[in-house]
């Protein structure tokens, strides 16, 4: 099995939604922009392996701004209830780790485009919330 597989088909199967699986991945890349994960390294070996987390990281970023909101709404919503932790936080988490959660190779897509991104999913999130707490 090569390493993409292994990635796509294995490791990132556990993780709900392109949130979940776009956290994970970023949360395996250190500030030089290499992923750190001794298993898959050992298994596959530094190249593959480091091309694989890359190829899915990009392709990830790059659904996550091609997907509608209202879907990326409720996937941020069950990513973070999977994680224990409120949407707000688990966005601002995101924020924090601008540097790991970008990836090296943007395909198209910019930072603007994705911190509007967040900026609407909060907003949306929030005006979500408050109706809740008004209609109750």
């Amino acid at each position: 099995m090569s390493a993409l597989d292994d990635l796509l088909d294995r490791s990132l199967r556990i993780f709900a939604g392109l949130w979940g699986k776009f956290h994970y991945l970023y949360s395996l890349r250190e500030n030089s922009g290499r992923y750190e994960h001794w298993g898959f390294v050992r298994t596959h070996g530094e190249i593959p392996a480091q091309s694989a987390f890359a190829e899915v990281h990009t392709s990830l970023f790059s659904q996550i701004l091609r997907t509608p909101l209202s879907e990326l709404l409720e996937d941020i919503e069950l990513s973070a209830e999977k994680m224990s932790v409120s949407t707000d936080e688990f966005i601002r988490g995101i924020r924090r780790a601008a540097q790991q959660a970008l990836p090296q190779n943007l395909a198209g897509g910019t930072l603007a485009h994705f911190n509007s991104v967040l900026d609407a999913l909060s907003l949306v999130h929030s005006a979500r919330r408050s109706l809740a707490r008004q209609a109750a």
